[in-house]
């Protein structure tokens, strides 16, 4: 009875103990973040691990920092950046990579080999693949932004890490890019 007696006074603090060595940070690890996607923009699957190996130098990327690496149908990684970290990436080589806020446009590949772009047959197919898509991701409708069923098949949205993951392995998609915004100038002479 005794032994039991000392173990319940003695559980808590082992606990307490054990938990503080477990929380104490490592002298190489980095406050982790905002998530953030950064998409590379001409990669092959060959060159992402160069790419992140540049990240890791260029910016003190480490490895408990990553989420997710893509490398099928979109090119990068998303990973929880320190605000330093996110202003080095925007401030040193927009050729090569590009944050991006977690919008994509998902291209689905076309089952008509062309015949039915600017059709309501091929309009008809893409709108219920896109239903299809979002009833088995969890897609809500607030996160899409737009759905295509014309000039191309697909729809444009702002996903989750796990969605995008997910979505990475659909067969029905052909490839996955970043959603950008664009503007146009126009000149004093036009």
């Amino acid at each position: 009875m005794k032994n039991k007696t000392y173990l319940i006074y003695f559980l808590p603090i082992l606990i307490s103990f054990l938990s503080f060595s477990c929380d104490t940070p490592t002298s190489n690890s980095v406050e982790k973040e905002g998530k953030e996607f950064v998409i590379f923009k001409s990669a092959d699957q060959n060159s992402i691990d160069q790419q992140i190996d540049g990240l890791k130098n260029s910016i003190g990327l480490q490895e408990s920092q990553i989420n997710y690496q893509y490398k099928k149908k979109i090119s990068g990684l998303s990973a929880y950046l320190t605000q330093s970290q996110v202003s080095q990436l925007e401030d040193e080589s927009s050729d090569d990579w590009e944050v991006i806020p977690g919008e994509f446009i998902i291209v689905f590949v076309d089952p008509f080999d062309g015949e039915k772009y600017v059709t309501e047959e091929g309009n008809q197919w893409s709108m219920k693949t896109i239903e299809k898509i979002q009833d088995k991701y969890d897609i809500s409708d607030d996160k899409i932004l737009s759905k295509y069923g014309y000039a191309l098949f697909g729809f444009a949205a702002e996903l989750t890490d796990e969605q995008l993951y997910n979505l990475e392995e659909e067969d029905i998609i052909n490839h996955i890019e970043a959603n950008r915004r664009f503007q146009l100038g126009l000149s004093a002479n036009d």
